[in-house]
């Protein structure tokens, strides 16, 4: 499949969903960077959701017990992701 799209779209638009542990963001990273190398197309993280009881659904279950979990899971995922980043920014200026 992805052979097949690779001509026809210009991004793989993608979703990871660690929860809130960083580490766990490391094999879905890593098979990203594949789909990147085996269709040279730029991958858009668009997500790295997690959820957790709100006021509108209190009832709802998920990676976090509340909102300050919550932005806390957002906030290490973007710094691991960040720091991918960064590291082949390295590479590319060298």
């Amino acid at each position: 499949m992805l052979d097949a799209m690779a001509p026809h779209v210009d991004v793989l638009s993608v979703q990871a969903l660690p929860g809130l542990d960083p580490a766990r963001l490391d094999a879905p990273l890593e098979q990203i960077g594949r789909w990147h190398e085996r269709t040279t197309r730029t991958a858009l993280i668009a997500d790295t959701g997690n959820w957790c009881p709100t006021a509108m659904s209190p009832g709802l279950t998920g990676s976090a017990r509340n909102q300050s979990e919550r932005g806390a899971g957002y906030t290490t995922s973007t710094e691991a992701i960040i720091s991918i980043i960064l590291r082949f920014d390295e590479i590319w200026l060298e």
